[in-house]
């Protein structure tokens, strides 16, 4: 079994800090008098607010080149070499 990366151990990370929250806000959805409508929308937008602070953090973190983490250029750059990036000066 091969060990985690730091990168990949910081994602799990905040994939299960927002899990118990999504979890119980799923499960009140479903157990509640709501029309069907309403229920499919707030699932998509608890699910797409789950895994998009994910990826936030991820951006924020390690400053991937992901378009909408990257501010002028989709050059990536490892974490230290911050000079390089025009929007770092």
């Amino acid at each position: 079994m091969t060990r985690l990366t730091y990168e990949r151990r910081i994602q799990l990370l905040a994939l299960a800090a927002g899990f118990p929250g999504s979890l119980i806000a799923m499960i009140l959805l479903w157990h509640g008098s709501y029309s069907s409508g309403a229920v499919w929308t707030l699932a998509f937008l608890i699910f797409s607010l789950w895994l998009g602070f994910e990826l936030y953090s991820r951006c924020k973190h390690f400053r991937i080149s992901w378009p909408p983490c990257a501010k002028k250029t989709f050059r990536c750059a490892p974490a230290g070499h911050e000079a390089t990036m025009p929007w770092a000066k």
